[in-house]
């Protein structure tokens, strides 16, 4: 029998929820009293030396070849009509690979198909009116972030 199992994970700062599909007969929680051996207990980090020294690799350290950097344009108003985003200037920035806006971008809710346009649906990029200050508005990818950030 197969049973599937919802978490929510924490890495680096950014919490996300996976789905897991477990096999096997008699899958059951753990019994309220079940002895827990690090439940609320002191656990040493394995990374700890590699953090508080500097010599940790993080994500955003890595630099692989043919890697591009993106950034997103935020609505700078609080509500607002898209009019036009004209993305003609950064498309002649060299370095630049991509550009997108909310037109590019498939009538699809995070992923999850609907019917209809229906008000307070979220797109991944606003279309035609952003709802709130910071809302995304563009993306870029570029060769390098300043690029991508002159391209922005």
């Amino acid at each position: 029998m197969s049973k599937v199992i919802q978490t929510k994970v924490e890495f680096e700062g950014r919490m996300q929820e996976e789905l897991t599909v477990a096999e096997g007969e008699g899958l059951s929680p753990w019994p309220e009293d079940a002895p827990l051996s690090h439940v609320g207990r002191k656990v040493a980090r394995l990374d700890g030396p590699e953090r508080v020294s500097g010599r940790a690799v993080y994500t955003a350290d890595v630099q692989l070849p043919g890697m591009l950097w993106g950034k997103v344009l935020r609505s700078p108003i609080h509500h607002g009509k898209i009019k036009r985003i004209d993305v003609r200037r950064a498309a002649e920035i060299p370095g630049v690979r991509a550009i997108i806006t909310g037109k590019d971008v498939p009538k699809s809710r995070y992923g999850f198909d609907f019917a209809a346009d229906r008000p307070g649906d979220k797109y991944i990029l606003a279309k035609d009116r952003v709802r709130y200050r910071g809302d995304e508005v563009a993306a870029v990818a570029a060769v390098d972030e300043e690029t991508a950030e002159k391209a922005i």
